[in-house]
């Protein structure tokens, strides 16, 4: 039995020597004892491969430790416990501390908190790794009163406990190394073996005793270590790489002497397979890295390359840009090339999409997580489900995965429904069937007993998607045994293993593995069949870990989370000729690899900045330490092991490669937040001052540095389309890009991609003119015999705002989603009809105005609320305790409104004479229709016919709307008219926007209104006179008070003045004030009407902007009939321009749902907003002027093409 230890620097060969020594074994007797190979378990498979071309061998094996514990436990006995994975460990764990709570001194009251059975449970497998006993624990606490001692005593509690509950039944993968150790000795397959250990420079307690035992089992034990000659008689300065190796060697060398073996160290110089003896620089660092003083390097450098990148994205696309020119122009294979990362959460993710784009094969050396698999995410939307009683986001992640029973399209058919309907909870599982109508009005009645075969079907999809899922929860209740949501983790597992069973889970996963082998995708085929194996061990092991431990949904839940994120998936390279992407502390990069490419080398990566965290503070592990040493014990590494290990991984990083190494580190991430460089890059700018680094920018720089941009495709077409548009700004662009342009087009795989490119730089975002003829047919809904087209007044303010947006949305009719929500129109709609009740109930009761108090006028809001609420979008408002509030809000919102309404019909001689006045093809005058004569009663229900309008070629335009209140107050020659529109927010009539086109329907339906009354009028010889057309918000207000403890008098009028009247009055004199306010004297101003007088009774200049003279009023009727001419021309004429108005600073694009259609941009030319921005005063002045003047003529200010 002998230790024989080769000792070399980094390159000296040590493992080509391991592997040509276990080559000599083979030729000379292939048959013979076992030739063991143990190597880190990261390098197994580079190390088969070195053996596999070698020609394999049953007599050489290549293990990990790991791996080795388990052969040799299969043979020897000792593997047929049932291993408990970190996940099983931590459940014993949380069972243990609820066990033991009221003896635990410290533990008991952390055991809730976050990461803290993570930490526990690392804890544990640390002091298991040094072969540490409760015992030991125990002994170390003494009789310490302090921190240290509570917690040791606790820890060592939970460790005894955790022990007893793993012994004879489970193993803990912590415990193999020890089980492995015991073995050895009885192990015959080991018999007159030889052994290697290479890649190693430090072991655990748990490995030296592995070493011990196969030092007194084998033949030869041969072990390597990255250490010279010198560095082993010497002490060694705290920052030296060799550190580590060095207390290695000398714990190895007096493990061999205790056990009797003999120890034979080889030391092994640079030589035939020495790595960097065609590459000096890296052999100068290599051996000065960590040397001062600092001796610069003065030759020519050749292998060493160092880039400073505008960010993380420019950074790894230079290093595929660099990797696509050494295969073509250095003739590297992609297998010896490699990317080393530290930073592997924003490196992986950036190098995976990047090489993908460039084409470059590669393969990612990491365990990937099966969070993002279809199963699992089937399985833990499942328990959500359950867990939230049927909510719109879990349902629909199970039905996604593409393993529910229906199709993605079936899928996407039922989502628009479920939205809009807002179905949740027993509703998914109800026997009663689907009834909602998408796109029912809320005033209509219910649908009939027999459902439509749209929502028959609809009903058929949502049985087949909840089948299964319904039937686990069905099982689920019936295994709680009166329990509600508790269930054994055995109950637990068994439901959805049996609803993976029902699904037809198996059966997917190989379909699916088939299909990505046909695909050509095998790294897919081995995904899909491995993560159905891993869940199903998941839940094996949960099964037998919590069998009999009851849990609820939540608690399961948890489980199975923390359970699902423990697995990851172990991948081999697809294909062996492929660039390796790997982490740098993990990954091994292949022997003859001849580029090493180290990006992300900033402050604080390399070497990291230590943080450990976790049941002991630093200093309570130093207390431990020294305790523990006294008593020839071994401590878990702390942070000062850790800076060891950093400082060898900066060593073992730099020296990976014989051929080219490139460095390189980002200026700044991806936020603009600036990055400085490592001290690797500060200590190889001192070796090699003349060392200068390249700059990888975001886009080409211009002029012949563009070529270096000149790699794929992928990585041009942007940068294509920029300098296309810096040429077409008169700037000289290189000639490659024309000439690349001319390759790209010519190749049939790109030309799709080229027509797109340049369609969006040659394109303009426009919109031509349909034409007449389309347009007619359009708008006349495909009848273009029609002279005619319908629209309404919203439309033409629609089309004012956007014309483009007109077209969408009635044109094309595109809308949004329908989702279950209760929007601004919805709450509209129930005012506007809440209202109409109101006021025909107080009108039809017979009851006065002025005889109305305010609880009769709750009363009344409060009926009308109830009647309405279950018609609102499918009983919305009653479908939960908050939209219950929602009601309440809106109930108080009319109620303030209604109290104010009736406040300001006894304020004024104004009543109601018609409600919901629709005018529209479906209407006309009612022939009986007889004159008015005393006070205006409230009419029936008006249907008008459609307000027509002119325009040229004949085309007559046909308008619709619904007018919501109509109030008349009699005069000396007959009657006022004005006209009340409803609304939910703030809306101010403007002089500016009504001339723009953008104000137009209290105009309208005031002409409309006047047309109508004024015939009917006329019959008794009388006349109407316009009063004004006004805005009325529904709110409940909140005063602004300047003063406390104001007045209730004067709050009231302070409450009633939020409710004003907003809108145009028209000046007819004295008579007409005193019937829109009966309060209304000289000197004050109105509380009811925007309007107030002077001490002469005349209109003072406060309200000049809202009172209109007789002659100013007929003027802007005028204007409206021109203006609405020349609207309806150009809708006419196909105008579907993308041209939205902007008044003041608010734009037709703020609240727009087709910016994602129209592509509306600032930064085109061609795109601009059509401003209005008009003095309102000096409008006035000017229309004032034209209604002076003598033939004054009318204008507006509506315009598509400014």
């Amino acid at each position: 039995m002998t230790l024989r230890l080769l000792l070399g620097r980094a390159g000296v060969g040590k493992t080509r020597r391991c592997l040509d020594e276990i080559f000599a074994g083979l030729r000379e007797n292939p048959l013979g004892p076992p030739l063991v190979f143990i190597v880190p378990a990261q390098e197994t498979f580079s190390m088969e491969r070195e053996l596999a071309q070698f020609g394999g061998s049953m007599r050489a094996q290549v293990y990990s430790f790991r791996r080795f514990a388990h052969r040799v436990l299969r043979e020897t006995g000792g593997a047929a416990l049932l291993p408990v994975s970190e996940l099983g460990r931590r459940m014993m764990l949380k069972g243990v501390l609820l066990e033991e709570k009221g003896s635990l001194e410290m533990m008991g009251a952390l055991q809730n908190r976050p990461g803290f059975l993570a930490s526990l449970s690392e804890l544990v497998g640390e002091v298991k790794t040094c072969r540490l006993s409760p015992e030991d624990l125990i002994g170390a606490a003494g009789r310490e009163a302090g921190q240290l001692g509570m917690k040791l005593r606790d820890f060592s509690l939970v460790f005894h406990r955790i022990n007893e509950k793993l012994a004879d039944k489970y193993t803990d993968p912590d415990d193999y190394l020890n089980l492995l150790a015991g073995q050895i000795p009885g192990a015959a397959l080991l018999e007159g073996c030889r052994v290697w250990v290479d890649g190693f420079n430090s072991f655990s307690p748990q490995e030296y005793e592995v070493i011990k035992a196969l030092l007194q089992k084998s033949k030869e034990l041969t072990l390597t270590l990255c250490l010279d000659e010198a560095s082993t008689k010497r002490r060694l300065p705290e920052n030296h790489p060799f550190v580590k190796p060095g207390e290695t060697c000398h714990r190895l060398c007096r493990l061999a002497r205790a056990a009797g073996a003999a120890v034979e160290t080889v030391y092994l110089a640079p030589g035939v397979n020495w790595r960097f003896k065609d590459a000096p620089e890296l052999a100068y660092l290599e051996k000065n890295f960590f040397t001062y003083p600092v001796h610069a390097y003065k030759e020519r450098l050749n292998r060493i390359f160092l880039a400073a990148a505008v960010n993380t994205r420019a950074e790894v696309e230079g290093i595929a840009r660099k990797v696509r020119r050494l295969m073509r122009d250095g003739g590297l294979r992609p297998r010896r090339i490699m990317v080393a990362v530290r930073d592997i959460n924003v490196y992986f993710p950036l190098l995976q999409r990047v090489f993908e784009d460039y084409e470059i094969p590669f393969f990612i050396d990491h365990r990937q997580s099966v969070m993002h698999h279809p199963l699992v995410e089937l399985l833990r939307s499942a328990a959500e489900v359950w867990q939230s009683g049927w909510t719109y986001d879990p349902v629909f992640r199970y039905l996604k995965t593409g393993l529910a029973p229906l199709s993605r399209d079936e899928t996407d058919r039922l989502e628009n429904y479920v939205l809009a309907a807002g179905i949740r909870g027993s509703k998914w599982y109800s026997e009663e069937p689907w009834r909602y109508v998408p796109g029912r009005s809320w005033l209509e009645e219910q649908p009939a007993e027999d459902l439509p075969p749209e929502l028959a079907e609809m009903d058929a999809m949502r049985r087949r998607a909840v089948k299964e899922l319904r039937a686990a929860q069905l099982k689920v209740r019936d295994a709680a045994s009166g329990r509600p949501g508790r269930m054994t983790g055995r109950d637990w597992s068994r439901v959805l293993v049996e609803l993976c069973l029902e699904l037809g889970i198996p059966w997917r996963m190989d379909q699916w593995s088939r299909a990505a082998f046909d695909a050509g995708r095998p790294e897919l085929t081995r995904q899909h069949l491995q993560v159905w194996r891993l869940v199903n061990g998941l839940l094996d092991e949960l099964a037998e870990v919590l069998g009999h431990d009851r849990l609820t949904m939540a608690e399961w839940g948890a489980v199975l989370d923390a359970g699902f994120e423990a697995l990851s998936l172990s991948m081999i390279p697809p294909g062996l000729d492929a660039v390796t992407i790997g982490s740098l502390d993990r990954s091994r990069p292949p022997r003859d690899v001849a580029a090493l490419f180290i990006p992300g080398l900033s402050e604080g990566v390399l070497p990291a900045a230590i943080r450990k965290y976790g049941v002991f503070t630093e200093r309570e592990r130093e207390l431990l330490a020294d305790r523990l040493a006294a008593k020839e014990l071994e401590l878990p590494p702390g942070t000062r092991d850790s800076l060891y290990q950093e400082q060898f991984l900066v060593y073992r990083a730099l020296t990976r490669t014989g051929g080219a190494l490139y460095l390189s580190y980002p200026l700044g991430d991806d936020e603009g937040r600036a990055a400085s460089p490592s001290m690797v890059i500060r200590r190889v700018r001192e070796l090699f001052p003349w060392l200068e680094a390249e700059l990888m920018p975001t886009d080409p720089p211009g002029g012949w540095a563009d070529l270096d941009f000149m790699e794929h495709p992928a990585g041009l077409l942007p940068r294509l389309a920029l300098r296309w548009r810096e040429a077409a700004w008169g700037h000289q662009i290189h000639p490659a890009w024309w000439r690349l342009y001319n390759l790209l087009a010519a190749k049939a795989e790109w030309r799709p991609k080229m027509k797109l490119l340049v369609n969006s730089l040659s394109g303009r975002n426009t919109e031509a003119p349909l034409g007449e003829d389309l347009s007619l047919g359009l708008w006349s809904r495909g009848n273009r015999k029609q002279k005619y087209f319908t629209s309404s007044v919203s439309r033409l303010e629609r089309f004012v705002r956007c014309p483009f947006a007109h077209f969408l949305a009635h044109g094309l009719q595109l809308e949004e989603r329908a989702v279950y929500r209760l929007a601004p129109p919805d709450t509209g709609q129930l005012y506007h009809e809440a209202l109409r009740i109101f006021v025909e109930k107080v009108t039809d009761a017979g009851a006065h105005w002025d005889q109305l108090d305010d609880e009769q006028v709750k009363g009344i809001c409060t009926e009308i609320v109830d009647t309405l609420a279950p018609r609102l979008q499918g009983k919305i408002l009653l479908s939960s305790a908050r939209m219950h509030r929602q009601k309440d809000r809106l109930l108080e919102r009319l109620n303030d409104t209604a109290l104010a309404m009736t406040r300001q019909m006894r304020e004024s001689n104004f009543r109601p004479a018609a409600l919901e006045v629709y005018f529209g093809p479906q209407g006309k005058i009612p022939a009986e229709a007889g004159g008015i004569t005393g006070p205006a009663p409230l009419g029936p229900e008006l249907l008008l016919p459609s307000l027509e309008v002119e325009l040229a070629g004949g085309v007559k335009l046909t308008l619709s709307g619904r007018i919501d209140r109509v109030d008349l107050g009699p005069g000396r020659e007959g009657y006022y008219l004005r006209i009340i529109d409803y609304k939910s927010g703030p809306e101010k009539l403007e002089l500016p926007r009504v001339l723009a086109g953008a104000q137009l329907q209290l105009l309208v339906y005031l002409q409309v209104a006047l047309e109508y009354f004024a015939a009917v009028c006329a019959r008794a010889g009388q006349i109407v006179e316009p009063a004004g057309a006004f805005y009325l918000r529904v709110q409940r207000p909140i005063l602004n008070l300047s003063v406390p403890d104001v007045p209730l008098p004067q709050l009231e009028r302070e409450w009633l003045k939020q409710f004003k009247l907003n809108g145009l009055l028209v000046d007819c004199g004295a008579e007409l004030y005193r019937l829109l306010d009966q309060g209304l004297a000289p000197g004050c101003s109105s509380l009811l009407v925007p309007a107030s007088l002077n001490k002469d009774g005349g209109i003072s200049g406060r309200s000049a902007a809202s009172v209109y003279t007789p002659g100013e009023f007929q003027w802007l009727l005028d204007a409206l009939g021109q203006l609405l001419k020349i609207i309806g021309q150009d809708i006419a004429a196909g105008r579907v321009d993308i041209a939205p108005l902007k008044v003041g600073k608010a734009g037709a694009c703020d609240f727009c749902v087709y910016g994602s259609v129209c592509r509306f941009d600032l930064w085109l030319p061609e795109n601009r907003f059509r401003s209005l921005n008009l003095d309102a005063k000096e409008l006035r002045r000017r229309v004032q002027y034209e209604v002076g003047r003598k033939g004054g003529a009318c204008f507006d200010f509506y315009s598509l093409d400014r």
